[in-house]
Parts: structure tokens; C-alpha cells; sequence
């Protein structure tokens, strides 16, 4: 039996409710000889016996059953067994366009891609509207031709791409080569998994159309969620740091890296309690930033010099931002993020547990 051209892993843990349309959107793909690898991750719901329907109606399905491990612990047990040329991360609650694979999957062979990125769209629950993830593929910032390397665009990115594994294929070969896989963390899971890809991958091509749609519109449930591990965040932030450290890349991504991190950081701030607001400026202000390396980034090497201000504000508001000595109407651009005279005692270092 021949190998299968495109693994499909799908985490899935009280889905109930959107996982038969997730499903039909895989099993209903264009092009045949894929596998889709199903993680029921605990699930309390009916999501258990709807796996086992479709596993019992399409033999390309696989399914595992777990206890309840998070989402990383999914996405990781499904990556050991996958025996596709190509990978696909797929949630349970969002769903493909119908010649997903067959677009992705003819670009990424064509070129020969470490990893293959495609456009995607967001469904609101609430208003029923749906509108494209506009900031997810910055395609103004790309080389003019079909492929190129992370070190081609290092000084932008991340801002490139966004950390999301549900819109980009992954060569398998690759992955499992750079030793690749998603840390346990209760959210920002994905960050580490994905940058380190696009960073490390000689080839990336891209496909400028939309082929998935997510569902979103939840934001109280968004904010509790990140606000129960408020530094998750963080965390993947020095896992990445400590990544393109190890393979000696780090210098050369440092400009978009330390832009990425203050643009994560202060969405951070903006998605979570009050509560976990507090823990997380008083970690980012204390140490946080010299443990990333980018307490001494200034105003004048940052993409997005607003919020480098509101970032700068929130962490130290008994800090005035310095002004140009002739113009004081102007920021000074040598104007550090956070830099101080001596290193306060540092947070505790980031610790996953073994996937």
C-alpha cells in the first residue's frame, strides 16, 4: 500500500457541536491518498462517538483516544505516527476549503517546500459574517519569486506569517530532521512549532488563495482561557528565543524577532484578566525582556513604533520615554524597551515536560 501524500491531524476535545462539518470538509477533499489522524483528547461530549462513526465509515481515518492531555499532547502523538510526505494540522472546530490539499499539496511538491502557506478567512459565531485573516500573509513583504528561505525575509518574518500551523503544510522529512514539535502548553502552543519551521526552512512557497475558514467571535471565552495561564505566552517566547539561539540564527532574526515579541506581548496583555494583566507586566517588566534579549531594542529599529510606545508604557509608566535632545516633540530613536543598569532577579526558566 502506497504511503500517503498529505497527513491530516486533527486534535479534538469537546467539539461536539462543529465537528461533523470539520470532519465532511476532509473526508470530502478533491484529491485521495491522504490520512487523517483523529486525537479524541479526553473528550467528555459526544465527540467520542462521532469519531468512531466516521472512523468506521472512511478507512482513512485513524483514531486515538487519550486522556486528556491539551492540545500540544495531541498534535504531538499525532505527528509520531504520521507517514504522509506532508503534514496538516486541522482544529476541530474549523473546517478546509474543498481543494485545500489538492492546491497546498501541488505547490508544496512543485517547489519542493520545507513548508507551504496559504490565505485563510475567519467565520464570526456571533454576527454570521466571515472575513479574511488579512494580516496572516503579508505577501508585499515577500521575494518576488515563487520560493525562498526563513533567511531571505529575516528581517520580517514574523511578520510574514503569523504562528498558526492550521494554514501551512510541513514536510515531514523537515520536521522530524529539525526535531520539531509543539511544546506542552496550555495556549501559544503553536508559536514555537511554526516559527521555528518558517525560520529553519530553506523553501517556503506560498498559495494566495483561501483555503480554510476559522471560527472565532469568542472573546470573553478567549480571555478567560489565556488568563488561566497568563505567561504560556511568554514562555513559548523563550522557547523560540532559546531555538534560533541553539541552531546560531537568532542574530540574524533578531530586528523581527524582538518587533514579533512586542507586538505578542501587548496583545497578551490586552486578552486576559486584570488579575493575569498584573502577573504578566510585573514578569515582562522585571526580567522578562532581558531574558528574551531585547530589553536594549529601540524605537528607531521597530516596525510598529506605536506599539513599542504602549508596551514601553504599560511596563514602566514611571519611565518617561526620552526626547530627542533638539526636537522634543520626537521620540529619541536610540530609546531602549526596557533596558536596565543591573539584571534583577530572573523569572523561573521555562520547563516543558517531555512530549
Amino acid at each position: 500500500m502506497p504511503s500517503p501524500k498529505v497527513s491530516i491531524i486533527v486534535p479534538v476535545f469537546n467539539a461536539a457541536p462543529y465537528l461533523r462539518a470539520c470532519l465532511d470538509s476532509i473526508v470530502g477533499q478533491t484529491l485521495s491518498g491522504k490520512e487523517i489522524i483523529c486525537i479524541d483528547d479526553g473528550s467528555t461530549d459526544a465527540s467520542g462517538s462521532i469519531l468512531a462513526d466516521y472512523a468506521a465509515r472512511f478507512p482513512e481515518i485513524r483514531l486515538i483516544t487519550q486522556a486528556n492531555s491539551g492540545a500540544a499532547a495531541a498534535r504531538n502523538a499525532g505527528l509520531s505516527l504520521a507517514q504522509g510526505e506532508y503534514l496538516s494540522f486541522l482544529d476541530a472546530d474549523d473546517i478546509f476549503a474543498p481543494d485545500m490539499v489538492s492546491k497546498a499539496l501541488s505547490t508544496a511538491q512543485e517547489h519542493d517546500a520545507d513548508v507551504c502557506v496559504f490565505r485563510s478567512c475567519i467565520h464570526d459565531e456571533h454576527t454570521g459574517k466571515r472575513r479574511e485573516h488579512t494580516r496572516a500573509f503579508q505577501q508585499q513583504w515577500m521575494p518576488d519569486r515563487n520560493v525562498f528561505s526563513g533567511q531571505d525575509v529575516s528581517d520580517k518574518l514574523f511578520q510574514i506569517f503569523q504562528g498558526w500551523a492550521w494554514d501551512k503544510l510541513f514536510k515531514t522529512s523537515f520536521i522530524r530532521q529539525q526535531c520539531l514539535t509543539f511544546p506542552l502548553l496550555p495556549n501559544s502552543e503553536d508559536m514555537l512549532f511554526v516559527f521555528g519551521a518558517l525560520a529553519l526552512a530553506s523553501r517556503i512557497a506560498t498559495v494566495d488563495d483561501i483555503l480554510l475558514t476559522q471560527r472565532g467571535g469568542n472573546r470573553s471565552s478567549l480571555s478567560h482561557r489565556r488568563s488561566k495561564a497568563p505567561l504560556a505566552f511568554y514562555q513559548a517566547l523563550q522557547a523560540l528565543h532559546d531555538l534560533l539561539s541553539e541552531r546560531g540564527i537568532r542574530h540574524m532574526l533578531h530586528q523581527s524577532f524582538a518587533d514579533w515579541a512586542v507586538e505578542y506581548s501587548l496583545w497578551n496583555l490586552k486578552t486576559v484578566e486584570e488579575e493575569a494583566k498584573q502577573t504578566t507586566i510585573e514578569t515582562l517588566a522585571a526580567s522578562g525582556l532581558q531574558m528574551l534579549d531585547i530589553a536594549s531594542f529601540t524605537y528607531g529599529e521597530s516596525f510598529h513604533k506605536k506599539q513599542f510606545v504602549k508596551l514601553r508604557a504599560m511596563l514602566y509608566p514611571n519611565r518617561p520615554l526620552r526626547r530627542c535632545k533638539w526636537f522634543p516633540w520626537r521620540i529619541d530613536r536610540h530609546q531602549t524597551l526596557g533596558q536596565m543598569d543591573s539584571l534583577p532577579a530572573t523569572v523561573s526558566s521555562h520547563q516543558f515536560p517531555s512530549a
